[in-house]
């Protein structure tokens, strides 16, 4: 278990048959229950799952429901089980891949296999930094959740039982199957909110603290902004 390179809350509003993609950014500077205050993606590494849940709950007053945790060489599989993801790629990002990646990328939309989805899914040297690479992870997952708009229910309990394998949780099957079945009917016309990330802009600053470069966000600014995203 290491440091979170990536954290996404993904809440699903049934009342409004929506989802909606939350990004934490790793750096932020937050309190973790138990030990000093430091970046928010020392948490998963510190406690796993349950610490990163008290950590959100502590510093945004939101309650996680349940975890999955996937790694790189798993993301890989998972993005290849269900036939690579269709993504749009800016021309710096298509020249970054086919320079440091040896691929054909082009302007616009392009159809990238599990290896490549996760060098996009990475690129932090293109346009701003890490604000810029959770944007990139959100697109993933947005294209994946499309890709399964198009799924019958048949198809879709079959990619479960095939993906779920690749995933770390701390929920137990039932849990999941009971999710699943609430979910499922509704895929095919789930709507997909514009995604946020924490902290937003202009509700943050940069600063240094013991040796590290961290981002001090608002937090009464930021939890106002989860509290519209995810329950208004």
């Amino acid at each position: 278990r290491s440091r979170s390179d990536s954290m996404i809350l993904v809440t699903l509003n049934p009342k409004k048959n929506a989802i909606q993609m939350t990004s934490f950014m790793r750096d932020m500077y937050v309190s973790i229950p138990g030990y000093s205050a430091h970046k928010m993606n020392s948490a998963f590494a510190w406690g796993g799952f349950s610490l990163l849940n008290e950590t959100v709950k502590e510093n945004f007053g939101i309650t996680v429901d349940g975890n999955f945790a996937v790694d790189f060489d798993s993301f890989i599989d998972v993005i290849d089980t269900i036939g690579g993801v269709d993504i749009h790629l800016t021309s710096s990002e298509a020249y970054y891949l086919n320079n440091y990646f040896g691929t054909w990328c082009t302007e616009g939309m392009n159809h990238l296999n599990g290896n490549i989805a996760l060098q996009y899914a990475r690129i932090r040297n293109i346009g701003n930094a890490d604000f810029g690479r959770t944007a990139r992870q959100r697109n993933v997952i947005n294209s994946i959740i499309q890709k399964c708009m198009t799924l019958s229910l048949s198809e879709l309990n079959s990619l479960m039982e095939r993906v779920l394998p690749q995933l770390s949780t701390n929920m137990e099957k039932s849990t999941i199957m009971g999710y699943a079945a609430e979910l499922l009917p509704m895929v095919a016309g789930i709507k997909i909110n514009d995604s946020v990330r924490i902290p937003a802009d202009g509700t943050y600053s940069f600063s240094w603290v013991s040796g590290m470069s961290v981002l001090m966000p608002d937090f009464d600014a930021n939890r106002q902004l989860l509290m519209e995203a995810i329950y208004e």
